[in-house]
């Protein structure tokens, strides 16, 4: 989404959350802009089924300071959320090919149940 003048990613998860061809969510992110927006959204997709996976960068100070850099986002305590993310059932990965490998196990094989990896 950008710098997020215009179209944030509260607007295209919403998108996602209902588009009916939409499995699973994948997002990259420098911060959460509109956290009321985003709990909503993330509680949605998980009533319809669809898993929500984030790649939340800023983790390390360096990183923080990355993304103000770049974007002008303010990052947050990553403790918090990452706390947020869990409670919201948010799956968090660490990296972008994190992010497109667990976003592709889960469009080809749906949502593991239970804390295990396999069968």
């Amino acid at each position: 989404m950008g710098n997020e003048a215009i179209i944030n990613v509260a607007h295209g998860m919403e998108f996602l959350v209902e588009d009916p061809n939409t499995h699973v969510i994948a997002l990259f992110l420098e911060s959460i802009r509109q956290p009321a927006e985003f709990r909503r959204l993330a509680t949605r997709a998980l009533e319809l089924g669809k898993p929500v996976v984030a790649c939340k960068i800023g983790r390390s100070t360096l990183g923080a300071r990355a993304a103000a850099a770049h974007t002008g986002a303010l990052v947050g305590d990553d403790a918090i959320i990452d706390a947020a993310l869990r409670q919201l059932g948010v799956i968090r990965v660490d990296s972008l090919e994190d992010l497109i490998i667990t976003a592709g196990v889960l469009d080809g094989y749906g949502v593991i149940r239970g804390n295990r990896v396999g069968w």
